[in-house]
């Protein structure tokens, strides 16, 4: 029996170094019947040229070359361009093993649910964090977004991504307009928009969402490690925060039983991302985001369980900021 078409979207932009390697993974899966769609996003890198090369050597690769707009409209142009009955998400500077997809076919078709959710690995520089799927059920949306609520920690970097999951792309379809894909990465977010974009999948997935205890997929933070210039800090806790907002809204209405936990939750998040903002800000020497305030910190100390977001809050708090970036470094030296 024929297998169905999956197509993976790679968004590129100034992955010269890394582009080759990331698509080599893909074409080496043991689940041959793949569309890889390479969406040139403007880089001024040899990216563009990279992708033509490798086009011409494989008639499965298909590029897309447009102008830079970012990531949300370089997946959503992948997106409108896709024929498969699944899609998938790869990061240009990210690599696969061979055997994901076939398990992730095999999930997907064995449970009949609309979207199937895998583990991951993020590659630091010397060493290698795993995440893991917390269970193999397939959930319903409400559920998920239950569990999500009452375990964050096991789910926010599971359910929040785009790259870790294969997708019916029956359920992106406007059912009011024949073949257009209506759930999309909104492109006024320069940041979080994946979140986003996935919150709404899991809204769509009338069949449920299934996970598999596995991790194929390697991100990688040493090729292109994660930084927040001065320059758009702001602008991303500001996308963040509407991220937030929108997987709040969405919770709200699926479980309007949960009002004051939901509630609770968002306004722990909002800050704790403002302490994630300041903390990169801070390690890149330039700080844009400076209001952390007693509220926050009271917010914190109250609602999270985490202690190492209590000792962050209470060192941004109380230390000088000279100091808090030499305790940061030290942090990371130690930690990474």
């Amino acid at each position: 029996m024929q297998q169905g078409l999956i197509s993976v979207i790679i968004p590129v932009y100034k992955a010269e170094a890394y582009l080759k390697e990331c698509v080599r993974t893909i074409q080496k899966q043991t689940y041959a019947n793949l569309e890889i769609i390479l969406v040139n996003d403007g880089s001024p890198d040899r990216s563009g040229d990279i992708c033509d090369e490798i086009a011409g050597e494989d008639k499965r690769v298909k590029v897309i070359h447009k102008s830079n707009s970012g990531a949300a409209s370089a997946r959503n142009a992948g997106l409108d361009s896709a024929k498969g009955e699944f899609i998938a998400f790869v990061d240009s500077d990210d690599t696969i093993e061979e055997n994901m997809y076939e398990c992730l076919y095999d999930r997907i078709t064995e449970t009949t649910a609309d979207i199937c959710i895998c583990g991951f690995k993020v590659l630091y520089e010397n060493y290698t964090r795993v995440r893991k799927t917390p269970h193999e059920r397939v959930m319903s949306s409400i559920q998920l977004f239950e569990a999500f609520l009452e375990d964050y920690k096991s789910y926010a970097f599971l359910i929040t991504g785009p790259w870790n999951k294969l997708i019916r792309r029956e359920i992106l379809l406007d059912q009011g307009n024949e073949g257009c894909i209506s759930v999309r990465f909104p492109e006024c977010l320069r940041n979080a928009e994946d979140m986003w974009f996935i919150v709404d999948c899991i809204c769509a997935a009338g069949n449920g969402v299934a996970f598999i205890d596995f991790t194929p997929y390697l991100y990688s933070l040493v090729n292109n490690p994660l930084s927040l210039s001065s320059e758009d800090s702001k602008e991303i806790f500001d996308d963040r925060s509407r991220a937030l907002n929108h997987l709040s809204d969405v919770m709200l209405g699926a479980l309007p039983e949960r009002t004051t936990d939901i509630e609770s939750f968002t306004k722990l998040r909002h800050c704790i991302n403002l302490v994630h903002i300041i903390r990169h800000s801070a390690v890149n020497k330039k700080l844009q985001i400076n209001k952390f305030t007693w509220s926050s910190l009271l917010t914190i100390l109250h609602y999270s369980n985490n202690c190492r977001d209590k000792i962050s809050a209470l060192m941004l708090f109380f230390l000088p900021f000279g100091l808090y970036r030499k305790a940061l470094y030290w942090d990371l030296k130690k930690n990474g």
